[in-house]
């Protein structure tokens, strides 16, 4: 059974947007965060551990991962204490492409399995808790723990032609970043942020974002 996670996920933010106005009633000395941030992302997948997988599917293939692309995310959070904050964000982890020479006793089986195996990125949702803590008066330090849901389609192209898959899944997000107060409303951070997806791999991204906090 096909694993649906990115539209269960999806299907939680009408009632997330249900209690949040009942959070805010609980924890008045709160505020609404919105944020951007992205980067240079990298994945951890290795050529040696997919040629290996493609082997095993009859596939004599050696591929080359391009590991590198960009990152870009937006959050809405709300501050429930002075230090911890529930926050959502979404956005794009970026695509890393595969290359392969070689031959297949299943050249036709070829594209599908390619596509299920390499690394995922793709498109995001998630939910989770973010900590602040002060450093000093202007910088803090922000950590942040979630769940995500993803989703990507790709192309991948074979002897025997082409194929588009559909994939999504569940998976784990967390990061840690430096906060700057800019003065007034505004922040600026600098980290990283790590998203893990199931057996497909992870997804480290250097970041730099920018926010405002309303009603502080």
């Amino acid at each position: 059974m096909r694993l649906n996670g990115f539209t269960a996920l999806r299907s939680l933010f009408p009632l997330v947007a249900l209690t949040l106005p009942a959070l805010a009633q609980a924890a008045p000395v709160g505020a609404w965060t919105v944020g951007l941030r992205g980067g240079l992302s990298l994945s951890d997948a290795q050529s040696a551990k997919l040629d290996s997988q493609l082997a095993a599917r009859g596939h004599n293939v050696s591929t080359r991962i391009d590991k590198r692309d960009t990152a870009l995310i937006g959050s809405l959070g709300y501050q429930l204490s002075p230090l911890f904050s529930l926050e959502a964000s979404g956005g794009s982890l970026g695509n890393y492409d595969v290359g392969l020479t070689g031959s297949s006793t299943r050249p036709a089986a070829l594209p599908a399995d390619l596509a299920e195996l390499k690394p995922a990125g793709g498109l995001f949702i998630g939910l989770g808790v973010r900590q602040d803590l002060p450093i000093t008066d202007k910088l803090s330090l922000t950590t942040r723990l979630g769940g995500i849901a993803w989703q990507q389609e790709s192309e991948v192209s074979g002897t025997s032609g082409s194929v588009k898959i559909d994939d999504q899944g569940l998976g784990v997000a967390t990061g840690a970043a430096l906060k700057l107060a800019l003065g007034g409303h505004w922040g600026l951070s600098l980290g990283g942020d790590w998203f893990y997806q199931e057996k497909r791999g992870s997804i480290g991204l250097a970041q730099a974002g920018l926010e405002y906090a309303f009603g502080k």
